[in-house]
């Protein structure tokens, strides 16, 4: 009887409709597994997520090449703009790697209070790591960019914008992100005329800030919000898929007929008659009557 048992579930053929009547008859299990999926990945999302901040400005600034006046000569206005886009795509892509060095960004550490009042080296000779430790903190926290375009003329002028993003992550940081914009706005003048390679026919470089309302703002307002949405459907929907697979395992395991085509199917024979089942409120109702 046993080896028959076994015969009838290797045949037996599990069917899409099989699957769905499976899952169907656990409906109310599977909503529950949901929502409180759902409900711990939101909380983990909110809780991992609401006291990260991150404060940024973008500051931007314009280089052009200009000239001195020859003497007895007045400044021509047109200078102010010297030639469009006369900086090319080497010099900038220089500029840029410069800016991104660590030689500057001890420049604008020298700028900044919060500094660490240490030797640079220590008696061995080594780097201090606390010095090393703020040099990171800077060049993790300022990135340099600029445009890459072939074309020429007035539209070219967008080649000569230096683009600086400052981005700190930190409730604490705000203060350091601030200290970081002043000396941004001190240094990268000095350091962009001093080292920026000047065309032919032109004396020298002008870096100018384009931007005037540079303000330090929370740059990821609604990040916990979103991060505890993303969680909520993640963990949510796996574990609705769990449930559903260790459903149909069961149900698949499950060697007891429940339906009268599953005799028919099993035995291949058909089906004479079927009992109907009267449960126990049903027959006491009757016996009332």
């Amino acid at each position: 009887m046993e080896e028959m048992k076994q015969d009838f579930q290797a045949d037996e053929e599990f069917s899409l409709g099989d699957i769905f009547r499976a899952l169907w008859s656990k409906i109310l299990i599977l909503l529950l597994v949901l929502v409180l999926g759902a409900t711990a990945g939101g909380l983990y999302g909110y809780l991992d997520s609401k006291d990260v901040y991150t404060y940024g400005v973008s500051p931007v600034f314009y280089v052009n090449p200009d000239k001195n006046p020859e003497e007895g000569e007045t400044p021509d206005s047109e200078s102010q703009y010297g030639v469009y886009g006369a900086y090319g795509e080497h010099v900038m892509k220089n500029m840029i790697e410069l800016l991104s060095s660590e030689t500057f960004s001890a420049q604008l550490m020298q700028e900044m209070p919060s500094k660490p009042a240490v030797e640079i080296l220590n008696a061995d000779g080594s780097i201090n790591q606390r010095y090393a430790a703020f040099l990171r903190k800077i060049n993790d926290a300022v990135s340099f960019s600029y445009t890459k375009t072939t074309e020429d003329g007035e539209s070219s002028l967008s080649k000569s914008f230096i683009y600086v993003k400052i981005s700190v992550t930190g409730k604490a940081n705000k203060a350091f992100a601030e200290e970081l914009l002043r000396a941004v706005e001190i240094k990268v003048p000095e350091y962009v005329e001093k080292y920026m390679v000047v065309p032919s026919g032109y004396d020298f470089t002008n870096c100018v800030k384009t931007t005037v309302l540079d303000e330090v703002h929370l740059t990821n307002a609604g990040y916990a919000k979103d991060q505890a949405i993303k969680f909520a459907i993640l963990l949510g929907a796996a574990a609705l898929l769990v449930s559903c697979i260790v459903v149909v395992i069961a149900h698949r395991m499950d060697n007891r007929l429940r339906h009268y085509e599953s005799v028919s199917k099993r035995l291949g024979v058909p089906v004479l008659g079927v009992l109907p089942s009267i449960d126990k409120k049903e027959k006491d109702a009757k016996a009332e009557v």
